[in-house]
């Protein structure tokens, strides 16, 4: 068997890009959004309806990213309990889509069915600009969609709500997780 002594050369763009199996580009995530938030947009009546719009593309995303993650883990240890889900979520969940772990993740001091999620600069923020027109509008409400259907999906019943809190030149968004009766019901039997 006759070997080259020179290696082949090839052009740059002849190589396949490095990317982990899944990956999405940012610049292709950025487009996708920014078309979503377009169509939503036009159709919206209000900044409070514009936001329900993007929660609700995003509980599709986040349920079907549960979904996988589950499967990918073999689909046992479901999670049961409301801090173990949470956990997951913005752990294993959360690097999936933002490739990296979520800031942060407490428990409300003023009610036992609240958790905060904290992310510094979430992805849907960093390239989507407001207009002063819409100053109330928080991109991260598609976020706050992904949570929830992330939890619906996982047999946790919630409200999910994304709050901007500006640190100086860092944009920090806080995801308040509001549990229902029966999931902190169920969450109580367990103690």
């Amino acid at each position: 068997m006759l070997q080259s002594s020179s290696p082949r050369t090839s052009h740059p763009l002849d190589l396949p890009l490095p990317r982990r199996p899944g990956e999405v580009s940012l610049s292709a995530f950025t487009l996708l959004f920014s078309e979503l938030v377009q169509l939503h947009q036009t159709s919206a009546s209000s900044v409070s309806d514009f936001e329900s719009l993007l929660s609700k593309s995003g509980w599709e995303v986040g349920s079907r990213t549960y979904l996988m993650s589950s499967q990918v883990q073999g689909g046992k240890n479901r999670e049961i309990r409301v801090l173990g889900v949470l956990q997951f979520l913005s752990s294993t969940i959360w690097t999936s889509l933002f490739n990296k772990k979520a800031d942060s993740l407490e428990k409300s001091l003023n009610s036992s069915s609240e958790y905060m999620i904290h992310d510094s600069n979430p992805l849907p923020t960093i390239f989507c600009e407001v207009p002063s027109s819409l100053s109330s509008f928080n991109p991260a409400s598609f976020v706050s969609g992904i949570v929830k259907g992330a939890l619906e999906t996982a047999g946790f019943g919630c409200e999910v709500t994304a709050h901007r809190v500006d640190e100086g030149e860092g944009n920090r968004t806080v995801f308040l997780v509001n549990f229902c009766r029966e999931v902190m019901e169920r969450e109580e039997a367990f103690v």
